[in-house]
Order: structure tokens, then sequence, then C-alpha cells
């Protein structure tokens, strides 16, 4: 079951919102049994409601600046704002690791041979 908190990211991934008005203004048609048609002014006030963008699908197309960001993927990557100086920073560190836990690493998985003569 999702947490508020989740439910707040998860919005935060659909924001622009936009609500694109399609259909006839002037004659409605019966939808479940109840007459439904488009209403400019209470789409209008939805989307802003919703702080997105209202746009009627009937008189024009959906321009590309509106639909740009949406197609962003919603992403909470913590490397997808890193520079090649992090990238750099992050190999060094690593491999600073790598180096100090050699021995250790030698230590419990080396060989039994012991150097000298044997008794």
């Amino acid at each position: 079951m999702a947490t508020p908190f989740q439910r707040q990211d998860c919005r935060k991934c659909l924001h622009p919102y936009l609500v694109v008005a399609v259909g006839d203004p002037r004659y409605g048609s019966f939808i479940n049994g109840h007459q439904s048609w488009q209403e400019a002014s209470t789409l209008r006030q939805l989307a802003t409601r919703l702080s997105g963008t209202y746009h009627d699908g009937n008189a024009r197309q959906i321009s590309s600046e509106i639909l740009e960001p949406m197609t962003q993927a919603c992403s909470n990557d913590s490397f997808k704002g890193l520079t090649r100086r992090e990238y750099a920073l992050i190999a060094s560190g690593l491999g600073a690791f790598c180096l100090a836990m050699i021995t250790l690493f030698l230590a419990f998985g080396g060989t039994r041979w012991k150097p000298g003569a044997r008794k």
C-alpha cells in the first residue's frame, strides 16, 4: 500500500497536467445514461486547479512545446546530473578502496605456501 509520501512523489512525476477538450461543445452526447458535453470554462478551471494547461483539441493541434515536458520520464536517478569530474572522483575512490582491500583478501584467501626450507 502506498504511503502519502509515495503518492506525492508520483504526483510530481505526472506534473505538467494537460486538459484537452475534445468533442462538440454545443451538442452533448449520452454517456452511461447521462447527457455529457464539453464545457470549456469547467475544463479550464480544472486545468488551473491542477496547475496544468488547458487546450481546445477541436480548434488546433497540441503544440510540441506543450507536449515536450510531458515526455520527460520522472526519475529520481542520483547519477543523472553528475559531470565527468564526479565520475572521475567516484572511480578514484573505488580504485583506492580496491587497493586497500587487496591486503585483506590476500591474507584470508592467499595460498598456504610458506617461503623457506621445509621441515
